[in-house]
């Protein structure tokens, strides 16, 4: 049993959670969780640039989950807060955004995840660059190294940057910004959570809150 078994538990397989099944591929390669894709992107994701750009596939975010045995029907079965993970993690590293679900059938949760403007401006940014994970430790509830992440994204207007904070851990946990790392000297920094559509204001040290398997987006600017 996996640390994230119980992310999305699918009833039409017994293969690990947050499953994603790949039989749309030619290969016939079986199914991977998106946490564990998410670990392997944070790996990559820095190499992605225009006409390269590091491609996780298909996103799962909106599919409703599996109640039948029905084939050819996705089956992701995630809750909305990890759909809403999936989706800005692929922004974030500036990967393709393929829509799997059926969009005219999308629930309201789903029409608001997939067309956030702000996201989508985000993995969309003419820079194309991704650094990926920046930082990583371990955090509460989680046996992983490195189960909270901090991931960044340049950005094309005011020098910004846009920054994840990604806790695949099973408890809530409050994950800090490393200012420092992110090349916008020394001076304060504007945060605005991108999710939220809100400024909160100008900071030195910055962190917050993510409950488990949860991705919080946010773009910082130089206050200088």
């Amino acid at each position: 049993m996996t640390e994230v078994s119980s992310w999305c538990c699918l009833r039409l397989t017994e293969l690990s959670a947050w499953e994603r099944r790949w039989d749309d591929l030619p290969n016939g390669q079986g199914g991977h969780d998106t946490a564990a894709i998410i670990d392997v992107l944070g790996e990559v994701a820095n190499r992605s640039r225009p006409f390269a750009f590091a491609d996780p596939d298909l996103l799962m975010t909106g599919g409703a989950g599996c109640d039948q045995r029905v084939p050819g029907v996705r089956c992701a079965g995630c809750s909305d807060l990890e759909y809403r993970t999936e989706f800005i993690m692929w922004a974030v590293a500036a990967s393709p955004l393929v829509v799997s679900t059926d969009i005219r059938g999308m629930t309201n949760a789903t029409r608001e995840i997939l067309l956030h403007e702000e996201i989508l401006a985000i993995n969309q940014d003419p820079i194309g660059r991704s650094h990926g994970v920046i930082q990583a430790f371990p955090c509460a509830g989680s046996r992983k190294p490195n189960a909270c992440q901090v991931w960044a994204k340049p950005l094309s207007s005011r020098g910004g940057i846009a920054v994840a904070l990604y806790n695949s851990g099973n408890r809530t946990a409050v994950i800090s910004l490393p200012i420092r790392l992110l090349g916008l000297g020394d001076g304060p920094v504007r945060v605005r959570d991108v999710w939220a559509r809100r400024e909160l204001g100008s900071f030195t040290a910055f962190s917050a809150k993510a409950a488990a398997h949860e991705a919080r987006i946010f773009a910082i600017t130089a206050t200088r």
